[in-house]
């Protein structure tokens, strides 16, 4: 034997208990503890380390490559309580870990919205406080809505109709009278130079 392979055979057994030592496996299956059905996607993870997986749809889960030591797994799942477990590796070579996670409770702070825009305020009191029937329309909805021109918006309101022409709204219909352009540019105007409201 020449020396190039009294040297190989020497790597390779210097090798083989890193290979073959040290290589344990877990598996088992992760469930809801109350019905009993199995999580999908709960994390399953040895800690220390960065081995680590999820859950596949029957609940089932395998880790391998593990060092032949004392680990904790920590098993968690979104909505459930995380559990920990000690386990011995150096025991034997494929450990079965089933784990049944209990419900729990996922508190949060309470969140209250409340709020009206000042502008729509506005609008809805002159159209309570007025003697007429009145539409009004705020700024502030004028620009929320997603409306070519004032003529689409005004469209929005009870009783309006609109005339189109190349697709975009050029004159107003208020019941029987239709009203041209020249109405629509000056509450436009009116709209503009008010900068708060728009009545019809």
């Amino acid at each position: 034997m020449n020396s190039k392979t009294i040297w190989f055979l020497l790597m390779v057994l210097f090798m083989l208990p890193v290979v073959t030592f040290g290589q344990s496996v877990l598996m088992g299956v992760v469930a809801d503890s109350v019905t009993g059905e199995p999580l999908i996607g709960a994390s399953v993870v040895i800690q220390g380390t960065s081995i680590g997986c999820a859950t596949d749809i029957d609940g089932k889960f395998r880790l391998s490559g593990i060092p032949e030591k004392n680990f904790i797994v920590k098993v968690s799942y979104i909505g459930y309580e995380p559990q920990t477990i000690p386990v011995d590796f150096s025991l034997s070579k494929q450990q079965n870990l089933n784990v049944r996670l209990k419900p729990t409770a996922i508190r949060a702070e309470e969140v209250v919205v409340t709020g009206q825009l000042k502008g729509q305020l506005a609008a809805i009191n002159k159209q309570i406080t007025s003697n007429t029937v009145v539409n009004v329309v705020s700024e502030e909805k004028i620009q929320e809505l997603p409306d070519v021109n004032a003529a689409e918006a005004i469209g929005r309101l009870p009783g309006v109709a609109l005339i189109r022409s190349g697709g975009e709204a050029t004159q107003v219909v208020l019941g029987d009278l239709v009203q041209s352009l020249v109405l629509l540019q000056w509450t436009v105007l009116e709209f503009r130079q008010r900068r708060k409201i728009l009545v019809i």
